[in-house]
C-alpha cells in the first residue's frame, strides 16, 4: 500500500472545517430564513435582481469550471493542484466567492427582505475571512502568489 496522497487530497484543518461549515449555515439560513421586514421593491428592481442573480451565478459557474481538479470545498488548496491565474482568474483571485456574493444580492434584491441583506453581509464578512486564511495558505504553497496577489482584484477586477 503506497503512503503517497492522492493528487486531490486536502488536508484539512479545524479552520477549514469552521470555514466551510459556517458557509453552508449562512446558506441554509438564506434559504430557510423567513424575510422579516420584507418590504416592497419596484419591478424593475425585481427585474435588475433576476439579471444580477444570473450574472453572479454565471461568475461562480466560470470560477467552478476553471479551477477543475484544482476545487476544493475548503480552502486549504489540494496539494498537487497548479496555480489558476488565467480565464476569469486573470482578473479575480476569488471569483467563486464573488460569483455567490453577486447572486445572494441578485435574490436579496428579489424577494426584497432585510433578513437577506443581513445575510449577504454576514456572507460578505465570511468569504473576506475565508479568502484572507486561503491566501495565506496559497502564499505558503506558490511562492509566485505575492506577485499574482498585488496584481489581481480579490474580488473586484484592478483598474489597469
Amino acid at each position: 500500500m503506497s503512503s503517497e496522497k492522492p493528487s486531490n487530497y486536502v488536508n484539512t484543518t479545524a479552520m477549514d472545517i469552521t470555514y466551510t461549515a459556517i458557509q453552508f449555515l449562512l446558506f441554509m439560513l438564506f434559504i430557510a430564513f423567513p424575510s422579516f421586514y420584507r418590504f416592497e421593491l419596484p419591478q424593475s428592481v425585481w427585474i435588475i435582481g433576476i439579471i444580477v442573480a444570473v450574472l453572479g451565478f454565471i461568475l461562480f459557474f466560470t470560477g467552478v469550471i476553471t479551477l477543475r481538479k484544482s476545487l476544493s470545498l475548503y480552502p486549504t488548496p489540494t496539494q498537487r493542484a497548479p496555480l489558476i491565474t488565467h480565464g476569469v482568474y486573470k482578473y479575480l483571485r476569488h471569483p467563486i466567492y464573488a460569483g455567490l456574493l453577486v447572486f445572494f444580492l441578485g435574490i436579496s434584491l428579489m424577494i426584497g427582505g432585510l433578513s437577506k441583506f443581513i445575510i449577504l453581509i454576514a456572507l460578505g464578512i465570511l468569504f473576506y475571512k475565508k479568502a484572507t486564511y486561503e491566501e495565506e495558505c496559497l502564499k505558503e504553497k506558490y511562492p509566485e502568489y505575492e506577485v499574482y496577489q498585488k496584481n489581481t482584484g480579490m474580488f473586484f477586477p484592478r483598474k489597469a
